[in-house]
């Protein structure tokens, strides 16, 4: 698993903390966005992982750390996630999440409304529709699960 995936799906965090509960500390409540917002530090490889969990709510609304870009030295990594929605089982999940470096938008990805289950049949004829559209249309890739990711990087 990279550091990325990790970053941008904070479950990945806790579950570490989860299994490992002396990686976690506090830090003092921090406003974000006008709101009170407890911080769980957690020690990780590269620098210490901030996360800002609202008070009221319980979510995760942003992370922050330092990275390291070789051409500026240490940065500051934030990822704001918004939009928690359900995906079963009392599992929530960030429906837009963005990835900054020093204040510049590096990623963006925004997740579509869980799908239903469907009938085998019916996932059958809807596998072959998608095949069709895929070869019908390159450069397209298909089996995105109802999943748009737009990612964006600017050239410096």
């Amino acid at each position: 698993m990279t550091r990325e995936q990790r970053l941008l799906n904070p479950h990945l965090i806790l579950r570490d903390v989860i299994r490992r509960p002396s990686l976690a500390s506090t830090a003092p409540t921090r406003s974000l966005r006008g709101r009170p917002h407890r911080i769980l530090v957690v020690r990780d490889d590269v620098a210490p992982i901030r996360l800002y969990v609202d008070a009221r709510t319980g979510r995760i609304d942003r992370l922050t750390t330092l990275d390291h870009n070789y051409n500026r030295g240490d940065v500051t990594l934030v990822v704001d996630y918004s939009g928690w929605r359900s995906a079963g089982s009392g599992v929530r999940f960030a429906r837009t999440v963005t990835l900054r470096e020093d204040g510049e938008t590096l990623h963006t990805e925004t997740h579509g409304r869980p799908r239903q289950p469907r009938s085998s049949s019916s996932r059958t004829a809807s596998s072959s529709s998608r095949a069709r559209r895929a070869a019908s249309a390159p450069g397209r890739s298909s089996g995105t699960s109802g999943r748009r990711i737009r990612a964006s990087r600017s050239a410096t």
